[in-house]
């Protein structure tokens, strides 16, 4: 028959296993769920990305369009006051225009391109936190499965000290202490 105190070491060591698991399981599950966050910024990070590369797109065609009306409206301008718009001074003027103009554009893109990979390392920053994330919670989780493990050993090691199962008075063979031991 189990000591009362025996029966409370055993009881203390299965309530701090099961606690050390369920802690371990909690910091898995936070670890995931923390993780999953990290990996939605992400994705909007990179939609982010992709939407300023359209955008830098769009607005590069709409530079290019307001180029070409600014050099229409020059050469009426030219042509409205008799100057030859093909020719000497109105051609370099119109053909500085366009380049300016594409100038312009290309620094659109550039500056897109700028803000689409600033938002792509952040993506890659979170994807980073996410495997962290991870790797936290499994290794709590881990951790707290050795410290479950640990409890019940703590416990039925004190428990069999206090049956007399490792007592030093007895001078029985080893074979006679398993059984001994095994008779429990």
């Amino acid at each position: 028959m189990c000591e009362p105190t025996t029966i409370a070491m055993v009881g203390i060591a299965v309530l701090g296993a099961v606690a050390a698991k369920k802690q371990g399981d909690a910091a898995a599950a936070a670890g995931s769920a923390n993780a999953q966050i990290s990996m939605n910024n992400s994705v909007i990070q990179q939609r982010s990305a992709d939407d300023a590369r359209v955008r830098g797109k769009d607005d590069a065609d709409t530079k290019r369009i307001e180029t070409r009306l600014l050099i229409g409206r020059q050469r009426a301008a030219l042509a409205a006051n008799g100057v030859l718009v093909d020719d000497g001074s109105a051609l370099d003027l119109t053909t500085d225009t366009a380049e300016t103009g594409e100038l312009d554009a290309l620094m659109v893109l550039n500056n897109a391109e700028r803000e689409a990979t600033a938002f792509e390392y952040r993506a890659a920053g979170f994807q980073s936190q996410a495997g962290l994330d991870t790797f936290r919670g499994q290794s709590a989780q881990q951790a707290g499965n050795l410290q479950a493990l640990t409890s019940l050993g703590k416990g039925a090691f004190g428990a069999a000290n206090n049956e007399g199962l490792f007592s030093s008075s007895t001078t029985a063979s080893p074979t006679s202490d398993l059984s001994t031991f095994m008779s429990y």
